[in-house]
């Protein structure tokens, strides 16, 4: 008799999430994965000079969760912002199908790009 095997179940989003952080990083962002099936980037050049100018302004971070559409039960990465209060859950909003693992990382490496000061 065999003993029995562990064997580890990997959720689908999983698989999603490893393959966006991987293109963020190659994008120059830091990537901090989150529970429930979130990434945080973050572009750490936007961040204030010195220690309390980083205190302060640690730079520009957006945060995105790879979750089901209704209805057709598709994964896609979501944007998640802040509720209207603090104590409200984060909105979503749709990003791109969560298989568009490009499209998702240069759209959000968009969002977090240092911008010049000539406008």
């Amino acid at each position: 008799m065999n003993p029995p095997t562990e064997t580890t179940t990997v959720l689908p989003e999983e698989h999603f999430i490893e393959a966006l952080s991987r293109a963020l990083v190659a994008r120059k962002l830091e990537v901090h994965t989150q529970a429930g099936a979130r990434v945080r980037a973050k572009n750490a050049a936007t961040a204030g000079n010195g220690p309390a100018g980083k205190a302060l302004n640690p730079g520009l971070s957006q945060t995105v969760e790879c979750s089901t559409a209704e209805p057709d039960g598709r994964l896609w990465w979501w944007w998640l912002w802040p509720g209207p209060t603090r104590d409200a859950p984060p909105e979503r909003e749709p990003l791109c199908p969560a298989d568009e693992i490009d499209l998702a990382a240069d759209r959000i490496a968009r969002v977090l790009a240092e911008r010049g000061n000539d406008s």
